[in-house]
């Protein structure tokens, strides 16, 4: 099968590495006008890497999903956006024999990042996403079947795909 976004708007946050990186690459590769964002300067990096690889411009720009100023910011540039791929996520290693407080914090940054985060991702950048756009959330196997390591992790991951 072979999917075309010519000329599509396609923006993929949390894609320095990994899973978002290769979403970001193969909509490039398919012909997508694509941003990347990343909280770390490595995004750029890894824009001038995927451009050099599909032969595309790519965009990049530092977000921090759970600063609404900064999401807003890197928003205030794109005008209309066809899919967007919320990928971004923190997976902390936690279990529920780990001491109270280490447990506690596990789960603040957790929910901070892969729930309120989310959640004022897609609050900023809905408004630009075009009729008939796509908002694609990434997660994790854990989400559905959790691992005993990883409580808050697989927990916020649920909570976002449920």
């Amino acid at each position: 099968m072979n999917i075309q976004f010519n000329n599509k708007g396609v923006v993929v946050v949390g894609a320095n590495r990994g899973i978002g990186y290769q979403v970001a690459k193969a909509f490039a590769a398919s012909g997508g006008n694509v941003t990347i964002m990343a909280e770390s300067e490595d995004i750029h990096t890894a824009a001038v890497k995927m451009s050099k690889e599909t032969g595309k411009s790519i965009v990049s720009q530092l977000c921090d999903i759970t600063d609404i100023s900064s999401l807003q910011n890197a928003f205030s540039n794109i005008s209309c956006i066809d899919t967007l791929v919320c990928n971004s996520g923190v997976g902390l290693r936690s279990s529920l024999n780990s001491p109270m407080e280490e447990v506690a914090d596990s789960y603040r940054k957790a929910i901070n990042v892969n729930v309120f985060g989310t959640l004022m991702l897609t609050h900023v950048a809905a408004e630009k996403v075009q009729q008939g756009g796509h908002i694609i959330y990434t997660a994790s196997t854990y989400s559905k079947a959790p691992q005993s390591n990883f409580v808050a992790y697989a927990a916020t991951k649920h909570a976002t795909l449920g």
